[in-house]
């Protein structure tokens, strides 16, 4: 494999009476520039004319690398950005009164072209995409350097940029290439010398462990603020009931599920992971003893990835083969039985905030119904209870919107899923709900689909789509709407 020194320059471009500073990858075709000008300016990459820097004007098959640029040089881009829309000549068409059709064309995100066995890549990245706190501060940090992370991390910026800009299918080269050079696990190859499939749940850790070593606002690290919990392990040995037991804290941006003949549901699933037997060294008997580990979820993250594990590797055939019992999985999660006690206590401000809030809901909707009319009370009181009732809003929602999840309760925003027999191949999708939509992300193909369509991911057959890998929010009175695709 062959590795290139990556190299990152700001220059300052002017272009219709504005300086605009964008960070350039020099040993990238000037394509990828150009494709940046874009996403900033709206002018198109053909209408593009680059002065000021060596050479003259600069040319499509010019080598950055060799010219010699320097952080805050400036240049000169001409070219008319493309025309404003004109103003509508039919009457708006909300939404809700679309057809799946209409909705398809106005409103869906883009989507990644496989560049050969990329669809695990692909199905990351959009789910990814629903985090909009992550794309938010990946926006406003200025990410420079040459360790792998730090091009990740600045490729994953550039190919968002790229995304946003464009409702029209994306081609991650720029990405793609480098996220194969830094990691090598992901550019191995097979017969003829085509890439080979990989596992999505492993390039999706391999991207967010990236960025956690790279972005940092405010003196806070975006990855552990969104997606890191924290379990107290006890390990208890089975064999010598006075050997002392043996309690940590083990931090996690994924929980596993682990799948054997009794798990048909999530949350048994992820009970019994909690509860294992294991062989390790006893330090009181002298060898090899069985341990009890018992796991209780002592912090809990504002996103919950969990990875349904239903790969293993068999011996015989020394590849990784698949479970596919199906595990049901709820839209609506509840994790307060899987805290400790300590965490049970802090959450109950939480879960009687939003159980007080669907009550509220429940009833407004009941007295919707039956035309009920405003309550019998004066005027004056009617104001003041509203008062105070706005009062303590306000105190709820400041207390839920700070990180972490204060109830144990998720939503479903994101799942990948596999189709096919072993690890090495089939085809991965990612399934995101967006304004309140489930899509479906088929590599380049992205279409609207049923919420029952969703559930039809449980399992049971190789030959379907499988869930492999679930990723929910926390669940806040302001997130009704549904997860939102892409940066705010």
């Amino acid at each position: 494999i062959f590795f290139r020194i990556y190299t990152m320059v700001q220059l300052k471009v002017k272009w219709g009476g504005k300086l605009y500073d964008v960070d350039v990858d020099v040993n990238q075709p000037v394509d990828v520039f150009k494709a940046q000008l874009q996403s900033l300016t709206g002018v198109p990459v053909d209408r593009q004319k680059i002065s000021g820097l060596k050479g003259g004007m600069l040319k499509d098959d010019a080598d950055l690398s060799s010219m010699g640029l320097k952080d805050g040089q400036k240049c000169m881009m001409m070219g008319t950005a493309e025309a404003p829309p004109e103003a509508p000549k039919e009457k708006p068409k909300f939404i809700e009164d679309m057809t799946s059709e209409e909705k398809a064309k106005e409103y869906l995100p883009s989507g990644l072209q496989n560049l050969g066995n990329t669809c695990y890549l692909n199905s990351a990245l959009q789910t990814m995409r629903i985090v909009p706190e992550l794309w938010q501060d990946l926006k406003e940090t200025n990410i420079a350097g040459d360790t792998p992370e730090q091009q990740t991390t600045a490729a994953l910026k550039v190919l968002n940029a790229q995304m946003n800009g464009t409702p029209e299918t994306v081609a991650p080269n720029f990405f793609v290439q480098l996220f194969r050079q830094n990691y090598p696990q992901f550019a191995q190859q097979g017969e003829g010398g085509a890439f080979s499939q990989q596992d999505a749940e492993e390039a999706w850790t391999q991207i967010l462990s990236a960025v956690a070593q790279t972005l940092t606002k405010d003196d806070t690290n975006t990855v552990e603020q969104l997606f890191a919990g924290e379990l107290t392990v006890d390990m208890k040995c089975a064999e010598k009931d006075d050997e002392p037991a043996e309690t940590r804290v083990e931090r996690f941006r994924s929980l596993k599920c682990h799948i054997n003949n009794q798990s048909s549901t999530l949350e048994m699933g992820l009970t019994e992971s909690m509860s294992e037997k294991l062989t390790k060294n006893s330090p009181s008997l002298g060898r090899e003893a069985v341990y009890l580990k018992e796991s209780k979820l002592q912090k809990l993250p504002e996103y919950l990835a969990v990875h349904l594990v239903r790969f293993y590797y068999k011996a015989d055939v020394k590849k990784k083969a698949k479970v596919v019992r199906p595990i049901s999985f709820p839209m609506t999660l509840d994790l307060y039985t899987l805290c400790s006690e300590a965490n049970k206590k802090a959450l109950e401000k939480g879960r009687s905030i939003l159980a007080g809030r669907r009550d509220e809901e429940v009833e407004k909707r009941r007295k919707a119904k039956q035309g009920a009319g405003a309550s019998s009370s004066t005027e004056m009181e009617v104001d003041e209870e509203d008062e105070e009732k706005k009062a303590k809003r306000k105190e709820e929602d400041e207390y839920l919107s700070t990180s972490g999840n204060k109830s144990a309760w998720y939503e479903l925003c994101g799942i990948i899923t596999h189709k096919g027999r072993d690890a090495d191949g089939g085809h991965y999708v990612a399934w995101v709900k967006h304004k309140g939509e489930w899509l479906l992300f088929d590599d380049a193909k992205v279409e609207i689909v049923r919420e029952e369509k969703v559930k039809e991911v449980y399992g049971g057959a190789a030959d379907n789509h499988l869930a492999y890998l679930l990723l929910y929010r926390s669940r806040k009175p302001a997130s009704e709407g549904g997860a939102v695709c892409g940066p705010p």
